[in-house]
């Protein structure tokens, strides 16, 4: 439901000692009809970046900047609990930044 839609060095002209990885967050509105819906994932995949954004850091020696947007429709009301919808998207927000991760710890060795 998830991806990572770039993870490229920081176009940043801070030349800071320690390096910063900062995320964006895109929610279309064809793939998630109801503003309520949008800033429900946004929530939720601002937690998850918030949590692994320290096992980045220490992953990389530069600036990252990484983009995650929503590339399918949220599925319907009807069919899924709001719980059954959080738990699902944070489960894929945890898998795509884990994979983010483990290529990143693969570059640096």
């Amino acid at each position: 439901m998830l991806m990572a839609k770039q993870a490229g060095p920081s176009q940043s002209t801070d030349t800071s000692a320690t390096p910063r990885v900062r995320f964006g967050l895109t929610v279309g509105k064809r793939l998630a009809r109801r503003a309520v819906d949008r800033v429900l994932v946004k929530r939720i995949l601002r937690e998850a970046a918030r949590h692994c954004a320290p096992q980045l850091e220490a992953l990389t020696r530069r600036d990252l900047d990484i983009v995650l947007r929503l590339k399918a429709p949220l599925p319907e009301r009807v069919t899924t609990t709001r719980t059954q919808l959080k738990r699902a998207l944070r489960e894929d927000a945890d898998s795509v930044l884990r994979r983010l991760r483990d290529r990143l710890a693969e570059k640096s060795k």
